[in-house]
């Protein structure tokens, strides 16, 4: 895992302006239920509920126990949260956690689409999670404004 963290901070670090990012102090790996009530996961309408969170006041990155390294989905999940682990570095807490959302999930789509097109762009299970993920910021901001 620590090889996987530095080589998407280094990605990070090329594709945007979070340079030379050192890794999360922290991470845990916690069961489906225990992350959705930490990450307070909204798992009505059939949502799965919380793949990874960070929490920015400890610099720790928690992980679902189940989380899969291999799949490339997760491995973006992962770098969405590095992303808030950078942001954080940087900024301390959040000022806009609509911002923060909207960077992150930019991101994320950015290293789906190359991965994308490093395998061809024929995966349509990638194409319809890079479509999820350009909708995905609209509403969670949606959600945070709601409180």
């Amino acid at each position: 895992m620590k090889e996987l963290i530095a080589a998407l901070l280094v990605w990070i670090g090329q594709s945007s302006d979070y340079r030379s990012v050192a890794a999360p102090r922290y991470w845990m790996e916690l069961t489906p239920k225990e992350i959705d009530s930490r990450a307070r996961a909204d798992t009505a309408h059939g949502r799965s509920g919380a793949l990874a969170m960070y929490e920015c006041d400890s610099h720790t990155l928690v992980l679902r126990a189940d989380f899969d390294f291999g799949r490339v989905w997760e491995r973006s999940i992962l770098l969405h949260e590095l992303v808030h682990h950078a942001q954080c570095l940087r900024k301390g807490r959040y000022d806009d956690l609509c911002a923060a959302e909207r960077e992150a999930y930019a991101l994320q789509a950015r290293f789906l689409r190359e991965a994308a097109a490093a395998q061809g762009g024929a995966d349509p299970e990638l194409r319809e999670l890079i479509a999820v993920i350009d909708q995905e910021p609209d509403r969670v901001c949606t959600l945070l404004r709601a409180g």
